[in-house]
């Protein structure tokens, strides 16, 4: 599946792979999940598992067209791109001691209005 593949290698930059016995902690210093990385990752799985182990054949679920599948397909590439860009910057201001870039609004965790 390409979106559980992205999720360790992209979006937690190899830090936690399965089958591998260690976690590589170092590399934590390119991680940043923000709540659109959980949406559009949230998205591409719930899609993608209507498709995948069979389902699509068992439980009478239309493949998508090619052109929905290049679309699909452009979708997750430009989220990688993106978060190959951030990683990098993320990384570079991290191991020089600045502190990354605040996260974007739309990455603010939900729910945190004060109540009063």
């Amino acid at each position: 599946m390409a979106w559980e593949r992205a999720v360790e290698e992209v979006l937690l930059r190899r830090v936690v792979l399965r089958f591998r016995k260690g976690v590589e902690t170092q590399r934590l210093s390119e991680v940043i999940v923000d709540d659109n990385d959980y949406l559009q990752v949230s998205a591409g799985m719930g899609k993608c598992s209507n498709y995948a182990h069979d389902k699509a054949m068992a439980g009478d679920v239309a493949v998508p067209e090619p052109d929905e599948l290049l679309s699909d397909i452009q979708d997750l590439d430009t989220w990688r791109s993106q978060i190959e860009t951030r990683s990098t910057a993320t990384s570079r201001a991290r191991k020089s001691g600045v502190s990354a870039a605040p996260l974007p609004p739309t990455a603010t965790a939900a729910g945190s209005k004060s109540e009063g």
